[in-house]
């Protein structure tokens, strides 16, 4: 679902802080 894509894509940043491409995500 789609808020499981966004706590994946806030895990993820959290994890790699150099990552913040935000359009792949929203994709």
């Amino acid at each position: 679902t789609k808020d499981e894509a966004l706590k994946w894509a806030k895990d993820y940043i959290d994890t790699n802080p150099d990552i913040t491409n935000w359009e792949v995500v929203q994709e």
